[in-house]
């Protein structure tokens, strides 16, 4: 399962993308917490997953950062993070 955070109408929204229908379902969040992104999802805290409502189409919706708004950095590391650093430091920079 893929979501999405993404902004229809100007107002940000969470869902499902389905690649083979090439659209998105909207959860049935409040607009504040869809504002949240999926943090709207993480802070259920295993509640399970909101309903969804009609499919839109992806050409209709601008797909937006998953986490508009961090509560703090986030660092990402690839699993080849040791060869980069490598290649970094032989760089010069």
């Amino acid at each position: 399962m893929k979501v999405a955070t993404f902004s229809i109408g100007g107002e940000r929204r969470v869902g499902i993308v389905d690649l083979d229908r090439a659209a998105v379902l909207p959860f049935d969040l409040p607009v504040e917490e869809a504002a949240q992104g999926v943090v709207a999802l993480i802070e259920r805290n295993g509640a399970g997953l909101p309903r969804t409502s009609a499919p839109l189409p992806l050409e209709r919706v601008a797909l937006e950062a998953p986490i508009p708004r961090p509560r703090r950095n986030i660092f990402c590391i690839g699993k080849n993070y040791h060869e980069h650093a490598h290649e970094f430091a032989r760089s010069g920079f």
